[in-house]
């Protein structure tokens, strides 16, 4: 601390002339390894250095001007809107606020961290509501806006001006939705609320920015036909959605060099361009007098449209179907074996209780059987989705590597756990399992603002469900039983339509393929 002040600019630049001297420099050269790359001699890479030392030296550089313009992130003179609604959440000790211009924004003040404020934004429609056409450059609109900076700063000046500013704001346009993420710390909740409004009605879409991202995915996607996971990847997504834009995981080359700022900023404004339908939502260590008045001068002030934004259901239709698929790629003397079990679901919340314990079960019975009876696998996964946008439907995925020599046994064996959950339901020793896991769960997650900020979302976007699910939910757990586990399995993990898929070796293929 006592040295720093002391320290001066010419100090500084006579430790850079010392240290950075002809006669002890190692230059490192980093290549791409393949048979057609001829590796650059000794020779080559000094007079490649030498060349590059010649245009620093012949180029009259300026010292650097970290100056950052001036303008604030919102235009001056917003009136705070007025307060329409005010609605108390007593099941999450919470209350709603709804503004002038129709923004809802939800707010519960807690204590479980004195410096966080975690938030999440949620508007209806997202990519549904554009065209197959464009779903690619609205997925990455969202992306682009983020690294180009707001309100005529670029990304550069924008950190510069929030440097040493604990405040994260990132808006994304999702499949079904669009809207925005983030945290930051109490003190910094103006700072948040002004990115947010910014993001909404002065994004930037800077050329350079969009320049890095193409040259960025251009050289990832050169790549991506020798990656045995991606082979698997288009296996699942083509089986889903054949070539729809919409269930492919990887953009063409094509279609990456043909995006446009022009193109983009339309579609990102267009779905920022009705906050009527957003919900907010603050969770954390705030003062809610304040996040209040905050919310009427900047979220109350947002853009509004009348129009009709639901989420549209454009998806492609899934097989009704068995769909076994073998995929060659790579030389790892390992296989991957992927099962998706699917279809509609009764998105009622006992149902998607019973779907939750439902799957934990048959993690349980998959480890047990293929870790530890047949030894085949290490660490088998099993994971549950349920959605009800743009309809109810629901995933049960079970992922492993194995030995190739062994991947069509550990495959049936997977099939014959979910035959025995069928049947027989879980075991008594099982449900007490996983009854317990649950409420330890739900006890851990009460305690944490992540939790609320995505339940006070989840149920504020969906006017037809009751908070008091939450508050019930040990009651729920305790009167859950093995039939109705059982039932779930009979509904959900239909053995008339799943899909699975091997990865193997490039040497396993069959002649031709």
């Amino acid at each position: 601390g006592r040295l720093l002040p002391a320290m001066t600019v010419t100090d500084v630049n006579a430790l850079v002339d010392d240290l950075l001297r002809t006669d002890n420099r190692l230059v490192i050269a980093t290549m791409t390894d393949r048979p057609d790359t001829d590796e650059p001699s000794d020779a080559d890479l000094r007079a490649m250095f030498e060349r590059a030392e010649a245009v620093v030296a012949s180029e009259d550089i300026q010292p650097y001007d970290d100056g950052v313009q001036d303008g604030g992130l919102v235009p001056d003179g917003l009136t705070p809107s007025s307060i329409e609604r005010v609605e108390e959440l007593p099941e999450a000790d919470a209350t709603e606020i709804v503004l002038g211009n129709g923004v809802r924004v939800r707010l519960k003040q807690t204590d479980y961290k004195t410096d966080e404020v975690v938030f999440t934004a949620t508007s209806p429609g997202g990519l549904s509501r554009v065209s197959d056409d464009e779903y690619f450059a609205g997925s990455v609109a969202a992306q682009i806006a983020t690294q180009s900076g707001v309100a005529g700063m670029n990304q550069t000046d924008l950190d510069k001006r929030l440097w040493g500013k604990p405040v994260r704001v990132a808006p994304y346009v999702s499949g079904t939705s669009e809207g925005f993420n983030g945290s930051f710390e109490p003190s910094q909740a103006e700072t948040a609320m002004q990115l947010i409004h910014a993001y909404f009605a002065t994004p930037n879409f800077d050329a350079a920015a969009l320049g890095r991202y193409q040259a960025q995915q251009t050289a990832l996607l050169a790549n991506l036909d020798n990656v045995p996971q991606v082979a698997l990847i288009r296996a699942l997504t083509e089986t889903f959605g054949g070539d729809s834009p919409r269930t492919r995981q990887f953009p063409t080359v094509a279609e990456v060099e043909a995006l446009t700022t022009g193109e983009l900023q339309a579609l990102y404004l267009d779905r920022f361009a009705d906050a009527s339908d957003f919900l907010f939502t603050f969770v954390g260590s705030f003062d809610p007098d304040e996040m209040t008045n905050l919310a009427r001068l900047y979220l109350g002030t947002l853009p509004t449209q009348s129009r009709d934004d639901a989420t549209l259901d454009v998806d492609p239709t899934p097989p009704d179907a068995v769909t076994l698929r073998d995929v060659y790629k790579g030389a790892a003397p390992q296989s991957t074996v992927l099962t998706v079990f699917y279809g509609p679901m009764d998105y009622a919340p006992s149902e998607r209780l019973a779907h939750q314990a439902m799957v934990e079960v048959l993690g349980i019975q998959i480890r047990e059987d293929l870790r530890e009876e047949r030894g085949g696998v290490y660490s088998p996964a099993v994971q549950g989705q349920r959605d009800d946008e743009p309809t109810p439907e629901q995933q049960v995925i079970v992922q492993f590597t194995c030995d190739p020599d062994r991947a069509v046994e550990l495959a049936d064996a997977v099939i014959e756990q979910v035959q025995r959950l069928r049947d027989d339901g879980p075991s008594m020793e099982n449900m007490a399992k996983v009854k317990e896991q649950l409420r330890r769960s739900q006890e851990t997650s009460l305690r944490t603002n992540g939790f609320w900020v995505n339940t006070l979302d989840f149920y504020g976007m969906r006017p037809s469900e009751n908070l008091s699910n939450v508050t019930d939910f040990d009651a729920r757990v305790a009167a859950l039983t093995a039939t109705d586990i059982q039932q779930a399995a009979q509904a959900y993990l239909d053995l008339e339509r799943y899909a699975r898929f091997i990865l193997y070796p490039e040497d396993r293929a069959p002649d031709g393929q």
